[in-house]
C-alpha cells in the first residue's frame, strides 16, 4: 500500500533539479495513519525544512531545529518523524541520524562525510577530505571533480598538451587576447543550456564548468575544444553565421578528440564521422536559426584543421 508520497517543484537554483532539488519540496502527503493528509513544507534560507503544516487546518504538523553541521536539535510534532526530508531537503535516516545526498552520505554528528569520494586518490591523498577541507571557497556537486581540481588539470594542459600549446601559440602569434581558461561551477541559465564550458565572444573567455566534467583527461579535451573556438574567434569567425558556427564547431570536436575511441562523446557502434556531426550539430543548434544542413554543408571542409 501507498503509504507516502511527495510533490516536488523547483529548487533554489530556479529549476527542477539545479540545486540538487535542495528547497524543492512543496508538500508530502501521509496515505496511513493519524497524519493522514497533505503537509506543506517551510524552509529557512538555506534550503533546510524547518516545519511541515498540514493543508487540513493550517496547523504546525512538525517542527525542526538544527545546529551549525546540520545535528538535529528538535525534531516535534506529530508528523515530524514521518517526513524524511529535513537539513538541506535531502532524505534524513532517523536511527543514525545521517543525510543521504544524492553522492555521498553525510554524518552530522560527525560534520563530515564518511565515505571516500569517487575522484579517489585524483583529489589527493587524504581521500576522506572534501574539497581541500575549503567547502567555503570550493565546490564539488558529486564528489568527482573539484573546482581547484578542474584548474589544476587547465594549467597543466596549458603546459603540458601539445595541441593546447600550439593552439595558445597560435592565439598571441595573432596578437588576440589570451582566453584565460577558468574553472567554475555553472548553474542559473548556464545549467538550463546545458553548457560543459563556453568561449564568451565578448569578454574573449573560456569558461569550463568544474560541476560537469568527471575527470581530468575530460578536462584537456573540454580545453582544447573551446581553445579551438577562442582561436576562431581570433581569426574573424562570425558567431550569429551558421556556417562559421558549424566550421568552428566541427574543428572543436575534432581537434579535441572527443570523438576518438574512448572520448568524452563517442557512442558504441557509432564511427568517427557520425560522432563528429552528431556533437557538432547539438552545438551548432544552439543558435536557433542555425540546423544539421549547415554542419553536413561544411564536415568535409572543416574536418582536420586544427589551427
Amino acid at each position: 500500500a501507498l503509504v507516502r508520497s511527495y510533490v516536488w517543484g523547483l529548487d533554489l537554483s530556479g529549476t527542477m533539479d539545479g540545486a540538487g532539488g535542495v528547497g524543492g519540496l512543496l508538500w508530502l502527503t501521509q496515505h496511513t495513519g493519524p497524519n493522514a493528509g497533505a503537509h506543506f513544507a517551510a524552509y529557512d534560507g538555506n534550503g533546510n525544512i524547518v516545519a511541515l503544516s498540514a493543508a487540513s487546518d493550517g496547523s504546525v504538523s512538525a517542527r525542526y531545529e538544527y545546529g551549525p553541521f546540520g545535528e538535529p536539535i528538535c525534531v516535534t510534532g506529530p508528523a515530524a518523524n514521518q517526513n524524511p526530508f529535513r537539513f538541506s531537503t535531502k532524505r534524513t535516516c532517523n536511527t543514525t541520524d545521517q543525510v543521504l545526498y544524492e553522492f555521498r552520505v553525510y554524518s552530522v554528528i560527525h560534520g563530515r562525510w564518511p565515505n571516500r569520494d569517487p575522484v579517489g586518490e585524483r583529489g589527493g591523498l587524504n581521500l576522506y577530505a572534501f574539497v581541500g577541507n575549503s567547502p567555503i571557497v570550493y565546490f564539488d556537486v558529486d564528489g568527482r571533480l573539484s573546482e581547484s581540481a578542474c584548474q589544476t588539470a587547465v594549467n597543466n594542459g596549458l603546459q603540458n598538451n601539445a595541441k593546447a600549446k600550439a593552439i595558445m601559440a597560435e592565439i598571441k602569434k595573432r596578437g588576440c587576447p589570451d582566453p584565460s581558461p577558468t574553472c567554475r561551477v555553472c548553474c542559473g541559465e548556464e545549467e538550463k543550456a546545458g553548457y560543459t564550458a563556453y568561449f564568451d565572444p565578448e569578454t574573449k573567455v573560456i569558461h569550463i564548468c568544474s560541476n560537469k566534467e568527471k575527470n581530468g583527461s575530460e578536462v584537456i579535451q573540454t580545453l582544447v575544444h573551446e581553445l579551438i573556438h577562442a582561436l576562431d574567434d581570433c581569426k574573424g569567425t562570425k558567431w550569429d553565421d551558421c556556417s562559421h558556427r558549424a566550421c568552428s564547431e566541427i574543428r572543436a570536436v575534432d581537434c579535441a578528440g572527443e570523438c576518438a575511441p574512448g572520448g568524452t562523446f563517442r557512442s558504441p557502434g557509432e564511427t568517427y564521422r557520425q560522432c563528429v556531426e552528431r556533437i557538432a550539430t547539438l552545438a551548432t543548434m544552439v543558435d536557433l536559426k542555425c540546423n544539421a544542413q549547415h554542419v553536413k554543408d561544411k564536415l568535409n571542409e572543416c574536418m582536420g584543421t586544427c589551427h
